[in-house]
Formats: structure tokens, sequence, C-alpha cells
């Protein structure tokens, strides 16, 4: 973790910036991008839309864009909105940017809830996946603090932990 970018994560939170840029300078304080993750994003750099939910609810049931709308709608979460001025500064780091923009996605695509259990799946998948910050380590940190800030959601982070770790698992056919 870099304090002095932690510190300007909370000033920005404390002055009211856009939740998605708080979230931008947090990941870009608390860890440093996957190697050869911007090899991976190049074709995105920079792409960071914003999402229109009336638009997405009008999409046909079943469709991703639908389904993305009804998990956001279902828990109350409202798309983050990252600023011009943060999308430009973190053009050259495309993870945080991209990060950022889809993790309520992978929520939904992988099948997990907005809850603590849910976050340690969508975790696990991204860390087996090779593209979370942190890695491994961080990983079982997390699970170890989650499950002790709440018991009574511990077998369910194991669980999900497992399961994000072998829906990363690519596929044989």
């Amino acid at each position: 973790m870099n304090l002095a970018k932690m510190l300007e994560t909370l000033r920005a939170f404390r002055a009211g910036a856009p939740l998605g840029d708080v979230a931008v300078l947090k990941l870009d304080a608390l860890s440093a991008p996957p190697r050869g993750i911007a090899a991976r994003l190049e074709r995105v750099r920079g792409y960071a839309p914003e999402q229109d939910l009336t638009a997405l609810r009008a999409l046909p049931p079943g469709s991703l864009g639908r389904e993305y709308a009804r998990f956001l709608d279902a828990n109350g979460i409202t798309p983050l909105v990252v600023s011009a001025h943060i999308k430009e500064r973190f053009r050259e780091n495309p993870f945080v940017l991209r990060y950022t923009a889809t993790h309520d996605l992978h929520h939904c695509l992988l099948g997990f809830d907005a809850g603590l259990a849910g976050e340690a799946g969508v975790y696990a998948f991204t860390v087996a996946q090779g593209a979370a910050p942190g890695g491994r380590g961080m990983l079982w940190t997390l699970c170890i603090l989650y499950a002790l800030f709440s018991p009574p959601q511990a077998r369910r982070i194991w669980h999900n932990i497992r399961v994000g770790v072998r829906q990363a698992a690519p596929q044989s056919s």
C-alpha cells in the first residue's frame, strides 16, 4: 500500500469526488497492477464508459445488460462514474480503470451476491485469472479478515473462494 496515495484517496472522498474516482484512486493506492496486465488491456486503454441503466433495463430479459441492471437495482448499487480527469490521469494504467468499471459486472456474470462472501468469490476469480491486485496472498488475507468480520458468512466466504477459483480455470473440451 502506498500511504501517500491512500491519503490522496481519503482527501478526494472527503472533498466529495465521484465514487468512481475514489475507487480508482483506492485501487491504485492499494497495489500495483498485475505483471503483464497493461499489454492485455491495451485495446481498452482509456475506455471506461458510463452505464445507462435506463437503456440496460429496456434490453430483452436474460440479456447481459438487463441482468446487470437487475443486479445493480436489487443490491441498491449505483454505477460508478469516473471523471474525465481521472480517466486521463490513469490512461497509461488501464488496469485500475477497467477493474473499477467491470467489478460489479463480474458479480453478475459469476453469480456472486454483493455481500462479503460475494466479494470474496469475485476476488478469487480475478486472482485465479492472474488479473487481481495483490494476488493469492491478498486473497487469503481478505478471506481471513472477512470471516473474522462476519463469522456467520465464514462458510460461504470459503465456499465462494473455491467456486471463484474453479470458475476461472480453463475448461477442457
